[in-house]
């Protein structure tokens, strides 16, 4: 991984760090004094992203805009896929540059830690948002759903013609920007997104949620329509409060998107 030649403040609530990336060692503020990038705020929670590595994230502020981030440290050593693997996440994330997937400012890297600075989403995820709708006995409007959608499949279509397949679009991975009316939102998590070859149509490397898996990801044959897949099942969702298909075991999961239809005509209000 290359690493800019910066110095970022980092560290823990009642400590703080200079990150000296020329020689990967932390040092202390009181000793090394320099300019700093990032200003360290508040520790939002602890989290387990979706590619299984450990991490903390940290509400930062860039010094020279002001503008809030946030800063995602990813443990080397809790980490429980190999530090390849997590590579590959970020340079997916590099490589994606679209208004609706989150966007990654920064990278840093020391013998312990990576360092990822990335846009700060207020807005909460999508499926906080429909859980708050169905709690008043509601669901989304078919106009409300026909904006959000046309951004998760924009977003596709981007990362598809970059050869990047996300395979785990569900709602825990969609956030808003902000809590405005104007419902702007970004995709995350690329943790077991995969970068195709050229050539390359399809994956034998299945990945996901189960409840949003293709029927080609049960048969270890994964193609960008699997990601298409995922996004009709988010839509369902949203016009019913429903998912398209249920069960118990992952083996009833696989049974019901191999061998049944959505019940789109009783579960959508819409077409009452």
């Amino acid at each position: 991984m290359t690493v800019e030649n910066k110095l970022v403040l980092l560290g823990t609530l009642d400590k703080k760090f200079y990150l000296n990336l020329n020689s990967e060692t932390l040092l202390d503020v009181k000793t090394y004094n320099s300019p700093v990038i990032y200003d360290l705020g508040f520790q939002p929670k602890t989290i387990t992203a979706g590619s299984g590595s450990f991490g903390t994230v940290f509400l930062v502020k860039e010094n020279a805009t002001g503008d809030k981030r946030i800063c995602k440290i990813i443990s080397k050593g809790k980490a429980l896929i190999p530090h390849a693997q997590i590579e590959a996440e970020i340079n997916a994330m590099k490589m994606l540059k679209h208004p609706n997937i989150l966007r990654i400012h920064d990278i840093y890297e020391d013998l312990n830690n990576i360092y990822l600075i990335l846009d700060y989403c207020s807005g909460g995820e999508l499926y906080q948002r429909l859980n708050n709708v169905q709690k008043r006995g509601m669901v989304f409007s078919e106009t409300r759903v026909r904006l959000l959608m046309r951004q998760i499949l924009s977003a596709l279509a981007y990362m598809h013609a970059n050869n990047i397949l996300h395979k785990d679009l569900k709602p825990e991975n969609i956030m808003f920007v902000d809590s405005s009316i104007r419902d702007h939102l970004v995709i995350i998590d690329f943790g077991l997104s995969e970068i195709f070859e050229k050539s390359q149509t399809i994956s034998h490397h299945a990945g996901g949620t189960v409840l949003y898996m293709a029927p080609e990801v049960f048969s270890r044959k994964l193609s960008f329509k699997s990601d298409v897949w995922s996004a009709g099942c988010i839509m369902f969702l949203l016009l019913t409060g429903y998912l398209p298909f249920s069960g118990r075991t992952i083996t009833e999961v696989n049974e019901a998107v191999n061998n049944s239809n959505p019940k789109y005509q009783t579960r959508c209000t819409h077409c009452k």
